[in-house]
């Protein structure tokens, strides 16, 4: 990432620091693996269908190559040009992935270093507000995270949250129970109902996580990527949350 931590040009608060060497720590090792797969979007603020495979050794891309020795006819022909031979999305448009290009050369490390800390910021400060309001039946469920997203599971008022989660780690009865709370609460926040000002859009996953027995864990996700987004904004998602989840519990 080449970002001087002691000078700390962005101003980033320790958390979001801390976050950000683990992330590197996690990367350090990326040297060692045989090949990677990367996917520019979200992060990367690229169009959708574009993406990309590395391999530490040049012979290994032979691999997806279609081999005239043992392929028929029928898929191969040696006086035809085949960019098959050197991708597997020869059907897809080049037009997303030079925009990919384009794109990380117009932010350049310094560009990406301002909006992937400010998301990170934004971020620490959502799960600071959750965490306050666990008496509100909310928990942040992805405790140690590599990104900005926040995975928020959503539970009946009087339950203890931390407890309750502990306990559908382990029984799959009691995690269908409050699957069923979540997914019926989730409804209320469909886009269609947040048309007006005071309402609140917020996605599901069907997986954050996985239980200690395997099952999927469902949960709301807030991924703050918008450049735009500001603490105050971070705040106010939160407070919508509640407040959305009081008038569905009394509903």
């Amino acid at each position: 990432m080449n970002y001087d931590f002691d000078k700390n040009e962005l101003g980033l608060s320790q958390r979001a620091l801390a976050r950000i060497q683990k992330i590197i720590q996690r990367l350090s090792s990326l040297h060692c693996v045989d090949s990677f797969g990367v996917d520019f979007h979200k992060t990367g603020y690229m169009p959708y269908v574009a993406s990309m495979i590395i391999t530490k050794r040049k012979e290994d891309l032979t691999r997806l190559r279609r081999d005239g020795k043992v392929m028929t006819p029928l898929f191969h022909d040696d006086a035809a040009y085949n960019p098959g031979t050197f991708t597997l999305e020869t059907s897809r448009s080049a037009a997303n992935i030079l925009a990919t290009w384009l794109t990380l050369n117009a932010f350049g490390q310094e560009g990406y270093q301002t909006l992937l800390g400010h998301s990170l910021e934004v971020s620490e400060k959502i799960r600071a507000c959750i965490s306050a309001a666990e008496q509100e039946g909310l928990l942040v469920v992805n405790q140690e995270p590599f990104g900005c997203d926040v995975f928020v599971r959503c539970y009946r008022q009087g339950q203890n949250p931390r407890k309750t989660h502990e306990q559908e780690l382990v029984d799959d009865n009691a995690l269908e129970e409050n699957n069923h709370y979540l997914n019926r609460f989730a409804k209320c926040l469909l886009p269609e109902r947040a048309q007006t000002e005071n309402n609140l859009s917020i996605s599901k996953s069907s997986a954050a996580s996985y239980t200690h027995t395997g099952a999927p864990l469902p949960a709301l996700r807030i991924y703050p990527l918008n450049p735009f987004i500001t603490e105050d904004h971070a705040v106010a998602i939160v407070e919508k949350l509640k407040m959305a989840k009081k008038i569905f519990d009394h509903t």
